[in-house]
């Protein structure tokens, strides 16, 4: 659910006059910036009764179409989807259409600054739902039972596309060479069933029983492909670097998706492989822009946690490190307006982390973290209107940028996320680790009193606190 009708529940549950009063007593910045007003409004009335009222609406309220095709693109693009523009979205989704015809409605429904609304262009949701397999009555379904059947209609989608043979093209049919691959058994739908309800500890067990299952075998190949989703969410990465990507035929473990979720499975390990992790990324294409600023930013993060090591760097190395991995996020980030939050966070993270270490302030000097921070606000906010993990990302690197600018009570707004969006383990996994890396560098190379770092600590504490809730 996005933040306008989230606003709208409170102002519906406080009344009116209400309302506008404590809007009245906000500052006209809290006014102008949604995100604000919200967390503001959010104090009026508890974070808990919020979440009452969101799950009660989900179960009777429709997103509003643009909501939902906005929904759609997300699981489009989760589940391994690519395109290199809004127009090659489009034909995705409309191949039948002329695109000249929608352009205009079509950048706006995409736009970020533009609220959510309902359509009145029928033709463009009917193309959806033929492309899709979707039902008219998808448009006024609960916002809950929405999210399921795009998912599944999705992932069908995607399975199909991936099956189907190029265009204009003839196939040679060579089926009875090959071994085909069998629909999930009884015996291993028991197993995912176990794994779906088990701890990590017990999940290594389970593989290790099963290990017949977990090989390189046709009979296997939809039966890993099942169960990795499911490991990575719960941050199992040993079992998945033993017993799941070595088993995947190639053509599975060539796709985006698969790619993108082996190389942070090889980041989280005990001993990180970082080198393999920057191969992979650098194999996957870019299709976009964006997917270059994203895959970019995240080689650059691979290579400064391999370099930028307690274990490995020096004292009078680290300073210059800095700056050579300033310079390089400095330029991601400013590769495409509107800047991206994704390397924003990560290049704010590291100016601050040479204010902290550096004893010179010539160098610093250059960058100012509030204007980095505004400059990302409406891709932060763009980001936040979509579910599940990018909402969490985009939610959870705003709360980074204020902990680094010494905002007041963010480990009260963090419990809160916590508490409304209930990340999965590999998501608050790898905030923590960036936090960590973050204090550890601070502690090590400077021995100055920052009350940053104090905050930080006790946010990492309250993470931990709720990764050990979920895995235990």
């Amino acid at each position: 659910m996005n933040e306008s009708r989230k606003l709208k529940l409170i102002e519906r549950d406080l009344g009116e006059k209400a309302y506008n009063e404590i809007v009245q007593q906000m500052s006209l910045e809290i006014q102008k910036n949604r995100t604000k007003r919200l967390l503001y409004l959010t104090d009026s009335i508890s974070a808990s009764k919020l979440e009452r009222l969101v799950k009660k609406e989900r179960l009777v309220s429709s997103m509003l179409h643009t909501e939902l095709i906005n929904y759609i693109i997300f699981e489009l693009r989760e589940q391994g989807a690519v395109w290199s523009s809004k127009k090659d979205l489009f034909r995705l989704l409309a191949p039948k259409l002329d695109f000249s015809k929608y352009r205009s409605s079509w950048f706006d429904w995409l736009s970020p600054k533009k609220d959510d609304r309902n359509i009145t262009k029928n033709e463009i949701k009917l193309a959806i739902e033929e492309t899709l397999g979707l039902n008219s009555l998808i448009w006024s379904e609960p916002e809950y039972k929405q999210e399921q059947i795009v998912h599944k209609k999705v992932k069908e989608f995607m399975n199909k596309k991936d099956t189907s043979p190029p265009q204009n093209s003839e196939k040679i049919d060579i089926s009875s060479l090959l071994l085909s691959e069998e629909p999930i058994s009884e015996r291993q739908k028991e197993i995912i069933s176990k794994i779906k309800k088990s701890r990590e500890q017990n999940i290594k067990k389970i593989v290790k029983m099963e290990s017949k299952e977990f090989s390189f075998d046709s009979k296997n190949q939809n039966f890993l492909l099942e169960v990795l989703p499911i490991l990575y969410d719960k941050g199992c990465y040993e079992s998945l670097n033993t017993s799941i990507f070595p088993y995947l035929f190639p053509k599975y473990r060539e796709r985006i998706d698969i790619k993108i979720k082996e190389a942070n499975t090889l980041a989280n390990l005990k001993n990180p492989d970082y080198r393999r992790v920057v191969e992979l990324l650098n194999s996957i294409p870019r299709n976009s822009e964006d997917e270059e600023i994203d895959i970019t930013t995240a080689i650059i993060s691979n290579i400064r946690r391999d370099k930028l090591n307690v274990k490995k760097i020096k004292q009078d190395e680290v300073e210059f490190f800095l700056l050579f991995i300033i310079e390089h996020y400095e330029k991601v980030y400013r590769h495409k307006k509107p800047y991206h939050y994704y390397p924003a966070i990560n290049l704010a993270y590291m100016v601050r982390l040479l204010q902290i270490v550096s004893s010179s302030s010539s160098e610093i000097d250059k960058y100012n973290l509030e204007e980095i921070y505004s400059s990302v606000k409406a891709s932060i906010k763009n980001e936040k209107r979509l579910e599940r993990d990018l909402s969490y990302y985009a939610t959870i690197s705003e709360l980074e940028f204020l902990l680094l600018l010494d905002y007041p009570n963010i480990k009260s707004k963090i419990e809160y996320i916590l508490e409304t969006l209930q990340p999965k383990v590999f998501l608050v996994e790898r905030t923590v680790k960036q936090m960590r890396w973050f204090v550890n560098i601070a502690k090590e190379f400077s021995s100055k009193e920052i009350e940053t770092l104090v905050r930080f600590k006790r946010v990492i504490e309250l993470f931990e606190d709720y990764l050990h809730y979920i895995k235990n």
